[in-house]
């Protein structure tokens, strides 16, 4: 049973490799109103599998995975007479990733999971002024502050099965890998303008080519990218002069 729990974690972790989601242009846009603004931005990111299979002399095997990236932060941006400026972003995120692994053989259960925690200070400050409107884009890369912040992990056997507790430890490092693949899979978001005035603009946001189901290689179960939330807002500053280190 223990070479199938290694063969089988291998299997998942290549094939997470192999679909992480691939960046998208932004489209076109319509011009903002002139002026500085001053928001906030905030979103919510899962990745969620529940695959099943039947493994060595019929064992049935569950693999369960979800990681969760949620952040909350500051965003300002400048739009001149012709339309064109760029947005600054100051936005810490929370990582979680959740991985459970079980077998239910008749000699005994096999079950193990493992949580892993992170975190990520990720600040952009706006560069030449460009295009702004309904649609623009800001490079967000929560890779590039990233830390670890925990790792817990539980097992559980049951008749005369052995190995999982060796089994888990050895996945430990191999979780803390993968949080951080997850994190290194975004490097941008889009924001679309829902609503504007002289005094406001809002709407949501979106992380391009994240939104998406991928196969895993021996599971008919898919892997499900989702965007729960993703919204932000900003409003006009009264001051003429902007904050220091957001001109």
């Amino acid at each position: 049973m223990k070479r199938w729990m290694v063969f089988s974690l291998a299997v998942v972790l290549l094939c997470l490799l192999l679909f992480l989601p691939e960046p998208q242009p932004a489209r076109a846009s319509a011009a903002l109103s002139p002026g500085f603004y001053v928001g906030w931005v905030s979103y919510i990111a899962k990745t969620d599998f529940d695959g099943h299979l039947t493994g060595d002399a019929g064992i049935p095997v569950e693999t369960l995975w979800r990681n969760t990236m949620e952040g909350r932060g500051q965003m300002m941006f400048k739009i001149n007479d012709s339309g064109a400026g760029g947005a600054s972003i100051v936005l810490p995120t929370q990582i979680t990733r959740m991985y459970f692994w079980s077998a239910l053989a008749p000699q005994g259960d096999s079950i193990f999971t493992i949580g892993t925690s992170a975190g990520s200070n990720y600040v952009y400050l706006r560069g030449a002024p460009a295009p702004m409107g309904d649609t623009f884009q800001v490079p967000f890369k929560p890779a590039a502050g990233f830390y670890f912040r925990s790792q817990n992990g539980f097992f559980t056997e049951t008749g005369t099965v052995g190995g999982t507790e060796g089994v888990m430890n050895a996945s430990l490092p191999t979780e803390k890998f993968m949080i951080k693949q997850i994190a290194a899979s975004i490097s941008a978001l889009q924001f679309q303008v829902k609503y504007s005035s002289d005094t406001q603009i809002g709407g949501t946001c979106s992380i391009p080519g994240w939104v998406n189901k991928y196969p895993v290689p021996g599971f008919k179960e898919l892997n499900v990218y989702s965007l729960p939330k993703c919204t932000w807002q900003v409003m006009k500053s009264v001051s003429a002069k902007p904050q220091k280190g957001w001109k």
